[in-house]
Formats: structure tokens, C-alpha cells, sequence
């Protein structure tokens, strides 16, 4: 009975194979579910530097009657100012 020996580069090339395989890296696990956390932005990067004017407020406003003309009468007048974050407070 003629023996089924496979040839020595089929071999080879086999177990070249299964070693390129082996050392493939795997991606870690894409962080899910409620333990994970998106990273903190660092608290000195700005974006919260103005928050405290976040709302709506009633402002009282002056401006001159005619700038750069050499004017000293003011025009007074109330308003309400609305301020809210936009973009995730970027």
C-alpha cells in the first residue's frame, strides 16, 4: 500500500500558516454597556469657563445716541438675554 506522506514544503508551508494566524492580534473588546464611561474631557480645557451665565436673565442695556460723534446722550432699555449650551458646551 502506497504511503500518503505529504511533501516536506507542504508541510512547511502549513505550519507557516498556523504560526501567521496565531500571531495575528485581536482588537480589544469594544467597551459597552453601563460600566464603561466616554473619556472626561480635562476640567481646564475651557469649555465650561462661562457656565455661570447659563439661563435667562433680565438685563438693563445703555448705548449712546450717536457713537463716535462725540454724544452724551444714552438710550437706556430693559431686555431678557437667553443663554444655553450648544454642542455639548463646546
Amino acid at each position: 500500500m502506497p504511503s500518503a506522506a505529504l511533501p516536506l514544503s507542504l508541510i512547511m508551508l502549513s505550519a507557516f500558516a498556523t504560526v501567521a494566524v496565531a500571531k495575528v492580534p485581536t482588537p480589544p473588546p469594544h467597551p459597552t454597556g453601563p460600566d464603561k464611561t466616554a473619556p472626561v474631557a480635562d476640567p481646564k480645557d475651557g469649555r465650561h469657563d462661562f457656565d455661570f451665565l447659563f439661563g435667562t436673565w433680565r438685563v438693563h442695556n445703555r448705548r449712546l445716541a450717536a457713537r463716535l460723534a462725540g454724544a452724551t446722550e444714552w438710550l437706556e432699555f430693559e431686555a431678557t438675554n437667553d443663554c444655553h449650551p450648544n454642542l455639548g458646551g463646546l
